[in-house]
């Protein structure tokens, strides 16, 4: 419920200027990367296992990166039409 939200907030096509549809395009990559490693159980293992490693490395884990974290991801666009 909360990703359908953010999504449709957050989607580029219901920004009216340019800068606005840049800056939601990587919220929405984001927000879709988010819900995607939520709902598959191998990705969010994959996430678990790498923060409890970076927090080993510098002892506190970081917020959320899915460029850092070993999981390959969707298409943004592919993720919404799947599940809207």
């Amino acid at each position: 419920k909360s990703y359908r939200k953010l999504a449709l907030k957050h989607h580029p096509d219901r920004q009216s200027t340019e800068q606005g549809k840049a800056e939601a395009q990587d919220l929405f990559a984001k927000i879709a990367g988010a819900y995607e490693l939520l709902t598959d159980t191998r990705k969010r293992k994959d996430y678990d296992t790498s923060q409890k490693e970076q927090k080993k490395q510098s002892g506190k884990a970081r917020g959320f990166d899915h460029q850092k974290v070993n999981v390959t991801f969707n298409d943004p666009y592919e993720v919404w039409k799947r599940d809207f």
